[in-house]
């Protein structure tokens, strides 16, 4: 007799779980993690070139814009031709935040464009000089020392402003 009802149960269960339409309820996904810190640093990165816009304005410097973000003022023309790929130039500079506090002051290096051990901002606002040029060149953070920062005095997730002269 069990083993009669027990038949009959999953039959009557099989039939009524048969061809009915049940509609479909589609859960709302939440984003991943991936996709947050994206929209993380696409948050942080318009925020700081909106505070590197502010700055220029405010100091009334005639900067270009390059496609990477940097900002390059020339305020004193060098003489000659743009700097290019592997020129070895000699610069000095002073190096301050965005909130223009000095971090280092009368750096002298000497540096091969594009092969050298200086920021990949300052890399690329040089190719933008000539020799003899004083510029500021400013670098956001993601083309600077980025997260890290330069282990020194430089902090972390800093807008940097080299005010440089190619000697």
């Amino acid at each position: 007799m069990n083993r009669w009802l027990a038949i009959v149960f999953v039959s009557a269960l099989a039939t009524a779980c048969g061809s009915r339409d049940v509609p479909v309820i589609e859960m709302e996904q939440k984003p991943s993690i991936k996709e947050n810190m994206i929209n993380a640093n696409r948050y942080m990165s318009k925020a700081e070139d909106t505070q590197i816009d502010e700055l220029v304005r405010r100091n009334g410097w005639q900067a270009q814009k390059l496609s990477n973000g940097v900002r390059v003022w020339e305020y004193s023309a060098g003489q000659g031709a743009r700097l290019t790929y592997e020129n070895v130039v000699n610069i000095r500079y002073n190096l301050s935040a965005i909130s223009l506090d000095a971090i280092y002051s009368g750096v002298e290096k000497t540096v091969t464009v594009g092969k050298s051990d200086i920021v990949p901002g300052l890399d690329s606002g040089l190719l933008e000089l000539r020799r003899g040029s004083k510029a500021k060149v400013i670098v956001p953070a993601y083309a600077g020392y980025g997260v890290a920062g330069d282990g020194d005095k430089v902090p972390q997730n800093a807008t940097l402003i080299f005010d440089l002269e190619i000697l």
